[in-house]
């Protein structure tokens, strides 16, 4: 197998299954409400890309029940548990090929964003769905996130450069920071139809979801958020910045679209 490509959050990190809480806590909520939209439901097969921690994989689980099945996928798959409808796999979906018209469901979530390759890989996962089925594509928008309250100008300060150097550190990896408002584009130029997009923009105030995950980047991405000019001095102010009761930012665009795969009709 091809040595594993260089992302930028790693599954094995000591800070990961803190990383997987927020975001579980953070995304679950819309990514769920979505797949019900959909109407996933008893007997499905499904694919779920990058399952991170399992914890769409475990709902998808319980949703399609004993008839159905769930793969659910990641290059670094150890935290992930299988077991009964579950089947965990060892993947890359840039590098390694995906089951052609396979699946009722093909779902990634805070996968694309990080990866160059995401406009073919929107391809490559409508045609793993059958005809019929649904693609559902779960992610980020990083273009306005901008501090909103501070106790004081300094704290306001520390956020900005942080708020700078991880926009930074997410477009020299080969992130698109806007992608989450793109995802509908790119659905319907891969030829899917009934198309929807769905949003959501909060506010992230201290032992929230959002300044949680601001908080575990600072030991997560510490030698990434160095190399892009930060220092541990100012990752120790962000701790501070984002626990005081006075902190208010406008959190990520999180971001859910979901397209069929169009059934082609047989002339008779």
């Amino acid at each position: 197998m091809p040595a594993a490509r260089p992302y930028v959050f790693d599954n094995d990190d000591p800070h990961a299954t803190e990383q997987h809480r927020c975001l579980r806590d953070l995304l679950d909520p819309l990514t769920s409400r979505t797949l019900e939209r959909i109407g996933v439901g008893p007997g499905w097969r499904c694919l779920d890309v990058g399952g991170g921690g399992g914890s769409v994989a475990h709902w998808l689980s319980d949703r399609v029940g004993p008839g159905g099945e769930v793969l659910v996928t990641d290059i670094q798959p150890g935290r992930l548990v299988a077991g009964g409808n579950v089947t965990v796999r060892l993947h890359d979906v840039v590098r390694d090929p995906i089951a052609a018209d396979a699946f009722d469901l093909a779902h990634v979530r805070a996968v694309l964003f990080h990866l160059p390759e995401r406009d073919e890989l929107v391809g490559k996962l409508v045609r793993a769905v059958k005809p019929g089925g649904w693609l559902q594509i779960d992610d980020f928008d990083l273009g306005h996130w901008p501090g909103l309250q501070f106790a004081d100008d300094q704290h306001r300060a520390v956020y900005e450069r942080y708020r700078e150097a991880l926009n930074a550190l997410f477009d020299h990896a080969g992130s698109e920071l806007g992608w989450g408002t793109r995802i509908s584009h790119v659905m319907r130029a891969e030829g899917l139809t009934e198309i929807d997009h769905d949003v959501e923009v909060g506010v992230w105030r201290a032992h929230t979801p959002g300044a949680d995950l601001m908080y575990n980047h600072t030991f997560q991405l510490r030698d990434r958020l160095l190399a892009e000019g930060l220092t541990d001095t100012d990752l120790a102010d962000l701790r501070t910045v984002v626990r005081d009761p006075n902190y208010r930012a406008q959190g990520f665009g999180l971001h859910s679209a979901w397209g069929r795969r169009r059934v082609e009709r047989v002339e008779t």
